[in-house]
C-alpha cells in the first residue's frame, strides 16, 4: 500500500494536464471540508447562484499510467472493485490546484501517518455555487405560526415507522453512501473525512490514524449522530429513527457533542479538529460544511415534533438557544446537489421529505419568534 501511495503521489504531480479521476485506497481517506456540486432545479429563489449545472461524469486515468514502482494506479486504488459511476470529475492542469465543472476548487494537503509515508489527501478549499430550490406546494402565501403549521403537517405526510437499525444502514449503504472520483464510501459530518467502503455497518468505516487532528484514532468507525439529542426525545420512535435528523459521524465527535445545543465558540475550544469542527461555553460548532445540514435537520424535527408529550422546559431551553444561529446557517449554507440527492433518498425509505432542503427560504418566513417554544 505504501507502493501504491507513492505511485499516486508521483502521478498527481508529475503527469502533463489531463482529466484525471482521483482514486482512495483502502489505508487512507479523501477529506471533504465544503459541500458537494450544487444543485439545480425548476423553482427560481434567492438562494440559487448558478446556471443549471449538467450531471458529473467520470474520467478515468489512462490503463497505461503507472508508478515508479510499477504499479497500475487504477487497479492499485481500486483494489476490491468501487461503482462505476462517479459524483464527481476534476481538472488537473498542472498547477497545485484542481477544479471541478461546477467552479469548486481542491487542493492536496500532504497526510500523515506511519503506515502511508508520503501519502496526500485532497481536500475541498473552496465550494461549489449554491442550489436553487423546489417550491413547497401548500406553503405559498403563508408565514409565521401558521406557515411552521403547515410546514409540520407537511414533515409529517406518508412518513413510516422504522426500526432504528434498518434506518441507520440505509444511512451507511444508500442515503450518506457518496462516489467521490468513482471510489464509494461515507463522510464523517464532523471532520470531512471520506472513509471509502461499501458497507452498510457504521464499524466498518474507522479513522486511519487520527485523520481529523482531534488527537484520538477513531479505531472503532462510524455511527449515528442525532442532531436532536435521544434524551431530550426519550429515545422514542419515530424520532430515534428518522433519518432527516440522522448523520453518520466518528464515535468520539459525536460523543463530545452529547446534547449541546449548535452555536457559535468564541474564546479557546476545549475541543476541536481539522475541518473546524469545536466545543466550548455549552456550544457544539459543527464544520462549515455542515452547518446548514445540521440546521435544516433541526428546523424539520422541530416543526415535526413540536406538538409531541416530550417537549417540556428543559427539551424548549435546548431548542430556543439556537434558533438565530440556525436561521443563520441556513442562510449562509444553502443546500447543495448531495443533500438535494439525500433528501430524495430519504423519501424513498420512509416517505417523507425535509421542507426546509426543498426550500430553505421558509424558515426565514416563519421567523424566529414562531419557532421559538413556550
Amino acid at each position: 500500500m505504501i507502493r501504491q501511495w507513492r505511485a499516486l503521489t508521483a502521478l498527481l504531480i508529475l503527469v502533463p494536464p489531463l482529466d484525471a479521476q482521483v482514486l482512495a485506497g483502502r489505508a487512507t481517506s479523501l477529506i471533504v471540508t465544503t459541500p458537494v456540486p450544487a444543485f439545480s432545479a425548476a423553482a427560481p429563489s434567492a438562494f440559487a447562484a448558478s446556471p443549471a449545472l449538467s450531471p458529473l461524469t467520470p474520467a478515468f486515468l489512462p490503463s497505461a499510467a503507472e508508478g515508479p514502482a510499477g504499479v497500475s494506479i487504477l487497479d492499485a486504488l481500486r483494489e476490491g472493485g468501487s461503482p462505476e459511476e462517479s459524483a464527481g470529475r476534476i481538472s488537473f492542469d498542472g498547477s497545485e490546484e484542481f477544479s471541478s465543472p461546477s467552479g469548486a476548487i481542491y487542493i492536496l494537503r500532504p497526510f500523515k501517518h506511519p503506515a502511508v509515508p508520503g501519502g496526500i489527501a485532497l481536500v475541498q478549499s473552496q465550494p461549489a455555487p449554491a442550489s436553487t430550490v423546489r417550491s413547497v406546494p401548500g406553503t405559498e402565501g403563508l408565514q409565521g405560526e401558521a406557515l411552521l403549521d403547515k410546514v409540520g403537517q407537511i414533515a409529517a405526510s406518508h412518513q413510516k415507522t422504522n426500526d432504528y437499525r434498518a434506518a441507520s444502514h440505509y444511512i451507511f449503504k444508500t442515503a450518506d453512501h457518496l462516489m467521490i472520483g468513482g471510489v464509494s464510501g461515507v463522510v464523517d459530518a464532523y471532520s470531512g473525512v471520506f472513509v471509502p467502503g461499501n458497507s452498510s455497518e457504521g464499524a466498518d468505516y474507522p479513522e486511519t490514524g487520527d485523520q481529523d487532528g482531534d488527537g484520538y484514532h477513531e479505531k472503532n468507525g462510524m455511527n449515528i449522530e442525532h442532531l436532536w439529542p435521544q434524551s431530550l426525545f426519550e429515545h422514542k420512535l419515530p424520532m430515534r429513527a428518522d433519518i432527516h435528523h440522522l448523520m453518520p459521524t466518528f464515535q468520539h465527535p459525536n460523543g463530545v457533542r452529547a446534547n449541546l445545543p449548535f452555536g457559535e465558540v468564541e474564546g479557546k475550544p476545549d475541543y476541536q479538529n481539522n475541518a473546524g469542527a469545536k466545543r466550548g461555553g455549552g456550544f457544539f460548532e459543527p464544520p462549515d460544511m455542515t452547518k446548514g445540514r445540521a440546521a435544516r435537520g433541526l428546523l424539520y424535527f422541530y416543526s415535526r415534533y413540536k406538538k409531541s408529550s416530550f417537549f417540556n422546559r428543559r427539551v424548549a431551553r435546548f431548542w430556543n438557544v439556537q434558533i438565530e444561529t440556525l436561521l443563520r446557517w441556513n442562510r449562509q449554507f444553502p443546500p447543495d446537489a448531495q443533500e438535494m440527492r439525500r433528501n430524495d433518498l430519504v423519501e424513498q425509505y420512509q416517505g417523507n421529505r425535509n421542507p426546509f432542503v426543498d426550500d430553505p427560504g421558509l424558515a426565514d418566513l416563519i421567523g424566529a419568534e414562531a419557532l421559538r417554544a413556550h
